[in-house]
């Protein structure tokens, strides 16, 4: 992975509002001082990828239910460097694995979607650490999307792109708007 890639592709990233500035601001310094941003060693935080899964209509976003953080989120998580080539195929990696989805199932977004950077809570021997999270829209074609495969999380859920806009969580909530605006005409 390279973190010169990522720096370009977030400071090139139209961020649409000022919490997403914030992120973005908060990414690009974390990419420029930090020499393992992709490692998990990194205890303080590291860089991680999302999926914003959407139906083919863009009506309906696919989120599974978080066990550790007790929350229903959009699929992600930590870079794997000897796995993934870049932050969208750690995205895809985890798409796959979190729904059960094959790849040749979804079309990805070619630019970064959104971005975030939040505080996960310690829990066992990890201590609280940041994820700067950078987020891809992909397209579950029609026909996976309406059978989703058996997986390993056991709660996924389709929610209305409508009712994700009122979520008390602005990062989902900005999510769905973003999805609003890139519905096919």
């Amino acid at each position: 992975m390279n973190p010169e890639i990522l720096l370009h592709a977030v400071n090139s990233h139209p961020a649409s509002d000022d919490i997403e500035r914030d992120s973005q601001r908060r990414i690009i310094a974390f990419l420029q001082s930090e020499p393992a941003p992709f490692s998990r060693a990194t205890q303080h935080g590291h860089i991680t990828g999302s999926a914003m899964a959407v139906d083919a209509a863009h009506q309906h976003v696919l989120l599974i239910w978080h066990e550790k953080l007790q929350r229903w989120l959009q699929p992600g998580g930590h870079c794997e460097p000897d796995q993934d080539a870049d932050v969208p195929a750690t995205a895809l990696r985890e798409l796959c694995e979190e729904t059960g989805l094959a790849p040749d199932q979804v079309q990805l977004h070619p630019h970064i979607f959104d971005v975030d950077v939040h505080l996960i809570p310690a829990r066992k021997q990890e201590p609280d650490h940041w994820h700067y999270d950078v987020r891809f829209l992909f397209v579950v074609n029609e026909s996976a999307g309406a059978a989703l495969p058996t997986s390993q999380i056991t709660q996924l859920n389709w929610v209305p792109v409508a009712e994700l806009i009122r979520h008390p969580d602005a990062s989902l909530s900005r999510l769905a708007m973003k999805v609003v605006e890139s519905q096919p005409h």
